[in-house]
């Protein structure tokens, strides 16, 4: 049998071969790493370059939307962004909306309501006013969609506020609101300029123009069992009174009178208001 000699030139080779694996897995290693670190990178540089620009509204698509459903009337439709507007006086103060020219607060300054807040007959939306009229093409209009322009002044010691929604310097309508100096007087007038041509007289134009009241003062049990729970405008009937004369007394006293009422019961009930009456006397 043949006897195995060490050979160095073998022993060298594998060394070698052992020497450049090692050297390649260590160039690589750190390589793929760099690369894994640099990928996020790239990906958020691509999501940055490809995300949408936000959708800005195509002011000229909007006007010729109202231009095709309003026609000549479309500049009336348009938000110019005007805040709402203030009229006072000493005794008053109003605040009146540029869109429909609408009231949306009357404030009494000299009075309080039974909470000790300020006095207001106009709020949160319990007064709307509206004036509707027909074109000769076709239209329905309603002045609560208008936006107008509004323009404050003062005449003779009276605030006045002009609210114009205009077509041109010579064709609008006008909503003015004046007070006095020192009164609860207010006055409120309409005109148009130029709108006549462009309108339906066939047909007559429809104001509706409704308020709702607030409880300003507290009530003894007996008016709550009288109180509508309908928020409208109503006159109040005084139920049990007295007119002085001299020396002399007269006083008067009345009912609600329904389809189910009892006419003996309700006599009754009237001669016990005039009692209370008496025993103040």
């Amino acid at each position: 049998m043949e006897e195995k000699k060490f050979d160095p030139l073998q022993f060298i080779g594998f060394v070698l071969i052992a020497l450049i694996v090692t050297y390649m897995l260590y160039m690589n290693k750190p390589a793929e790493v760099a690369e894994d670190k640099a990928a996020p990178s790239d990906i958020e540089a691509i999501d940055t370059t490809n995300s949408p620009n936000p959708i800005q509204i195509n002011d000229s698509l909007q006007k010729v939307n109202l231009q095709n459903t309003f026609g000549i009337f479309s500049n009336w439709m348009v938000d110019k962004g005007t805040e709402t507007q203030v009229i006072e006086n000493k005794k008053l103060l109003l605040e009146i909306s540029p869109k429909g020219g609408l009231l949306t607060k009357v404030r009494l300054k000299e009075f309080f309501n039974y909470l000790q807040e300020p006095m207001d007959l106009v709020k949160d939306g319990n007064n709307s006013f509206n004036l509707k009229f027909a074109t000769k093409d076709g239209r329905r209009l309603n002045t609560k969609d208008f936006y107008f322009t509004p323009s404050l002044s003062s005449r003779n010691g009276k605030e006045e506020l002009s609210l114009k929604a205009e077509i041109s310097k010579n064709q609008y309508i006008e909503f003015i609101y004046s007070v006095d100096v020192a009164t609860y007087l207010v006055n409120f007038s309409i005109r148009s300029v130029g709108i006549s041509p462009l309108l339906d007289l066939s047909e007559a134009p429809q104001m509706d123009w409704e308020t709702s009241t607030f409880r300003n003062s507290k009530r003894n049990i007996e008016n709550r069992a009288y109180q509508t729970v309908r928020k409208s405008t109503h006159l109040a009937v005084n139920l049990r009174c007295m007119q002085l004369k001299n020396t002399l007394a007269i006083l008067y006293s009345g009912g609600g009178i329904t389809k189910d009422s009892d006419p003996l019961t309700e006599c009754i009930e009237t001669e016990n208001k005039i009692q209370t009456i008496k025993k103040v006397l």
